[in-house]
């Protein structure tokens, strides 16, 4: 497939351009390296291109950033995201390596930057209207916009919103913690026996403040946020392997209640055991 991506620009400082010659892609950045384990699953299927995907289109990140604290956003997303070079906006930039056509060949992917076809852009880019030249951006995580980007914005439409394809994520650690492992850690084994980083090793409670900070107004906790994460690592894991779905609690079960007995002993004070908090972070305004 004949394609040229002109010009396509991500700041002042921060542009690229990709050209098709005579049917293949060259993409005239700077030497790059799978630096971080987003590339792990560029061919596992993204979390956020469900059903909705199928209904709804990708607005473009730019559609996002110009309501959302303008240049607040932009800066997040273009500087603190990652930071560059490994934050979202590059992902597809870590194609850029030799071994991708190995990969692309070992899941039977002949072109992996079609959009039409490549499963690796599922975890490398979000497709707006065919172009996959911005790289991963607000809607990859958030779901597909055509159908929400107007009704959000009004007040307390976050439910309208979600009825219109918005990922319900605000305040629900649990799901997304299971939208980014399934980007950043592969359920195809196929791509491990080709070398492909499995992302095995990604520690979700030691990686997500780098998208969280300046960019949520809720906070988590980070050993709940790894415990959610090795959970759904296990669930990809055994999808990689073939095996039966792996089913893992949400959260460590609290201590159940001492029995009851014929004679009711005055209560005793509350030790460190026996406090426990329901909540690991603080309410806040509803956006993640």
């Amino acid at each position: 497939m004949r394609r040229a991506i002109e010009s396509l620009e991500f700041g002042s400082k921060n542009s690229w351009r990709a050209v098709t010659l005579a049917g293949r892609h060259a993409f005239q950045i700077p030497h790059s390296k799978f630096l971080i384990p987003l590339a792990a699953a560029a061919f596992c299927f993204g979390a956020a291109t469900s059903a909705y995907a199928q209904k709804y289109a990708n607005v473009g990140r730019a559609k996002c950033v110009n309501c959302h604290d303008h240049d607040k956003e932009k800066l997040w997303s273009e500087k603190k995201d990652g930071p560059p070079p490994n934050n979202h906006l590059n992902a597809l930039k870590q194609m850029d390596v030799a071994n991708t056509k190995k990969y692309a060949a070992a899941v039977g992917v002949a072109d992996p930057y079609d959009p039409a076809s490549s499963s690796c852009l599922k975890c490398h880019a979000t497709v707006v209207k065919g172009d996959v030249g911005g790289g991963v951006t607000c809607e990859t995580c958030h779901g597909p916009g055509s159908g929400y980007l107007d009704p959000h914005q009004k007040k307390d439409a976050y439910a309208a919103a979600l009825a219109a394809g918005m990922v319900d994520a605000v305040k629900k650690p649990q799901a997304w913690a299971a939208l980014c492992m399934n980007c950043h850690v592969m359920d195809d084994a196929r791509l491990i026996a080709a070398k492909h980083p499995s992302g095995d090793d990604f520690d979700l409670g030691a990686k997500f403040l780098v998208v969280g900070t300046d960019h949520w107004k809720n906070t988590y906790d980070k050993a709940q946020i790894s415990a959610f994460g090795k959970a759904e690592l296990a669930k990809i894991q055994a999808r990689r392997k073939g095996g039966p779905a792996v089913t893992t609690a949400a959260a460590p079960a609290a201590p159940p209640p001492p029995a009851a007995t014929a004679t009711p002993a005055p209560a005793a004070p509350p030790t460190t055991a026996s406090v426990i908090h329901n909540h690991l972070w603080p309410p806040g305004p509803a956006r993640d």
